[in-house]
């Protein structure tokens, strides 16, 4: 009976890791969602897309365009809120096709997004995130795991 306690203890904290786990994994946004990466109606729009999302190391961001874009990526913020194609401030392009997969390796911290195609930056395709570490399982939760396997062997060890 006691082994078979231990066993069901180890049967559910193994759930609850690969739950955890699965919790923990990266995030894929459609910039825009349904919009895409296209100019949009209002300048603020980007920006209140990306204020309800939470970006970790790892996400992925999909921009997806109809017509004539880029994306520049920035890690300054003067150059963003100039909507500056200048190279300086470490502009970095991208210009895959009408489809781009970036995923986020940067460190935690800002990044800038801005279209370079004449003035669409200007005119509101550009947003900002702010990048948080990967997240990691908790302390509780592996303690919790930890603890049903030391159960399990003083139940083995004793029976």
């Amino acid at each position: 009976m006691a082994r078979n306690v231990g066993l069901n203890m180890i049967g559910y904290s193994t759930i609850a890791m690969v739950f955890i786990i699965g919790v923990t994994k990266a995030t894929e946004y459609m910039v825009g969602d349904n919009f895409g990466w296209n100019v949009p109606s209002y300048e603020s729009f980007y920006m209140d897309w990306a204020r309800t999302k939470r970006f970790h190391v790892g996400d992925k961001l999909i921009f997806s365009w109809s017509g004539e874009h880029s994306l520049g990526i920035r890690k300054d913020d003067i150059y963003y809120e100039n909507c500056s194609t200048s190279l300086e401030g470490g502009l970095t392009y991208i210009f895959n096709g009408a489809t781009i997969n970036y995923t986020i390796v940067s460190t935690p911290g800002p990044v800038y997004f801005i279209c370079t195609v004449d003035d669409h930056c200007e005119r509101g395709q550009k947003f900002r995130i702010n990048v948080s570490a990967a997240p990691a399982l908790s302390f509780g939760i592996l303690s919790a795991f930890l603890s049903s396997l030391a159960v399990y062997f003083c139940f083995t060890v004793t029976s």
